[in-house]
This record gives C-alpha cells, sequence and structure tokens, in this order.
C-alpha cells in the first residue's frame, strides 16, 4: 500500500533472551511485520553534508508475528 513500509519476513539465525527474559523472540524461527501503516522515508534530509549523522523518527504501526516452525511430518 503507497505511504507505508513494506510487510516483511525474516528468517531467525540466532537469538538469545534479553534481560526480561524475552523467551517468545528466543524461540522463534520467523518475524513477520504485517498490517503496515505510516513509517516511510522522509522525502527531504539527506541532500547536504550538515544533515550527516541526523534523526529524524518516523511513527508508524505495524503487528509483529513469531512463530516457529515445525518439524511435522504428515
Amino acid at each position: 500500500m503507497p505511504g507505508t513500509i513494506l510487510w516483511l519476513r525474516l528468517k531467525v539465525v540466532g537469538a538469545e533472551a534479553g534481560p526480561t527474559g524475552g523467551i517468545r523472540i528466543a524461540r522463534a524461527s520467523y518475524i513477520q511485520r504485517i498490517n503496515t501503516s505510516g513509517g516511510v522515508k522522509p522525502t527531504t534530509g539527506c541532500s547536504e553534508a550538515a544533515h550527516v549523522g541526523a534523526r529524524q523518527l518516523v511513527p508508524y504501526e505495524t503487528d509483529y508475528l513469531f512463530y516457529r516452525a515445525t518439524n511435522r511430518v504428515e
């Protein structure tokens, strides 16, 4: 959809539990971003040397799915 960041699915290649546990993320095989709204890059800003290192926050909303592959054979 125009005006939104793309949906994305990533395969987890390494993970560890965070400081508060994070066990669901650590056990995930894939992380998927869906139902996005907003988040596109700014149309101005990176054209001059003075802009190097500058930050611009871009709000967006999304849903993330964390799921684990199984070895089921049917």
